[in-house]
């Protein structure tokens, strides 16, 4: 038997779940944290909801579905730093294109690479999931703008869609695609 004079020290890893979904209206998600996760609460800043501009109708739909993932990021990198982020996504190419880091697509690998950019400079370990459209509402009414469906799902929400709080439009050019 072999004995340590010093305790093994045990990383903490913290670990948020992030939910996203892409309409042809707009973008939307929202992120728990374990805590959260366990008690099914959510608060009005972990989620938002974007419409697109123009130039986002033309494109792939698992291009679409990515990019709120990359904005989510963005928007939460200081809350994501150093952790493990679990991504639900219910588009089986965008969970594969982040499961592998490539895609067959040039425009759905632009923003693969993207994601893995900004996930490797704030040091998060992605855990990408298929989740079943039908386990994705919440994120599905936020990227619809379905004020009224996120209120019945979430009550707490309402206030995302409050004097536009939450609610923006993702520009073609949003860093670092280059569109």
């Amino acid at each position: 038997m072999r004995l340590s004079l010093f305790p093994q020290l045990r990383r903490t890893v913290r670990t948020n779940y992030l939910y996203t979904d892409a309409s042809l209206r707009g973008c939307g998600g929202y992120y728990l944290s374990t805590q959260q996760q366990a008690l099914r609460t959510l608060q009005p800043a972990s989620a938002f909801a974007l419409h697109w501009r123009s130039a986002h109708h033309c494109g792939e739909i698992a291009r679409l579905e990515l990019l709120p993932v990359l904005h989510a990021l963005h928007r939460w990198a200081g809350t994501f730093r150093g952790g493990e982020l679990h991504v639900f996504s219910d588009n089986e190419e965008a969970v594969s294109g982040l499961q592998t880091g490539r895609a067959k697509r040039a425009e759905v690998a632009e923003v693969v690479a993207a994601i893995a950019d900004a996930a490797e400079r704030e040091r998060v370990t992605l855990v990408p999931a298929l989740v079943r459209g039908a386990d994705n509402t919440l994120a599905d009414a936020l990227s619809r703008g379905c004020r009224e469906r996120v209120v019945r799902l979430a009550p707490g929400l309402g206030k995302v869609f409050a004097k536009g709080k939450g609610l923006g439009f993702f520009d073609p050019s949003y860093p670092p695609l280059k569109r």
